[in-house]
C-alpha cells in the first residue's frame, strides 16, 4: 500500500505593488456620485437595455444565464431601500467591506423572502454575471477594490465587461 501526505501551503495575503500604490496616489479613484441618470432607471428599462446591442449575446444559452442572473440580482436590490439601484447596493452592505461575499448574502436574502425557487445552487454560479450587467451598463459603481478582486476570483467572466467598458 502506497500511502501519500498532503502538506498545504499557507496562502499568501494579497498585496499591492509599490508601483500600484503609487498609481493610486496619482491618479485616485472618482468619488462616486449619490446618482446619477442610469441608476435611476426603472427595473424595465434597466432589463430592455442590457438585453439589447451592445449588451446583447449571440447565443442562446448565454443570453439565457445573462437573463437569470440579472434577475436574481435586481430582486434581491429591490428588496433594499433606495430610490436607484446605487443606493440599494449601498443599502445591501455586499460592497462594504469585501469580506463577506455578497452572493452568499443575496441567496439567503432571496431564500427569506421567498423569492429563490430549486435552482439556487445553479442561480448562485451565475450571479456574477448579473452584477457584471449592471456594473458595465452604468447602473451601479461599486466603491471598494477589494470587492471586485473577489468577484474576479469567483470565476465570473470579465471578458464582457471590457468589451461593454469600451462601448458605453
Amino acid at each position: 500500500m502506497t500511502t501519500m501526505t498532503i502538506t498545504r501551503t499557507s496562502t499568501k495575503a494579497w498585496q499591492v505593488s509599490d508601483e500600484a500604490k503609487a498609481l493610486l496616489a496619482k491618479f485616485p479613484p472618482r468619488a462616486v456620485p449619490g446618482s446619477w441618470p442610469r441608476t435611476r432607471h426603472d427595473r424595465g428599462a434597466v432589463e430592455a437595455r442590457l438585453a439589447a446591442a451592445p449588451f446583447r449575446a449571440n447565443e442562446a444559452h448565454t443570453r439565457s444565464h445573462r437573463k437569470l442572473s440579472l434577475g436574481a440580482v435586481l430582486d434581491w436590490l429591490e428588496l433594499f431601500p433606495g430610490q436607484t439601484w446605487q443606493q440599494r447596493w449601498d443599502a445591501s452592505g455586499a460592497g462594504r467591506d469585501g469580506h463577506r461575499d455578497w452572493r452568499t448574502q443575496l441567496v439567503a436574502d432571496l431564500d427569506a423572502a421567498g423569492l429563490m425557487d430549486e435552482r439556487r445552487d445553479y442561480v448562485r454560479k451565475v450571479l456574477g454575471k448579473g452584477i457584471i450587467q449592471l456594473i458595465g451598463g452604468d447602473y451601479l459603481r461599486p466603491r471598494w477594490a477589494g470587492w471586485w478582486r473577489r468577484l474576479h476570483r469567483s470565476g465570473s467572466s470579465t471578458r464582457w465587461l471590457s468589451c461593454v467598458i469600451r462601448t458605453v
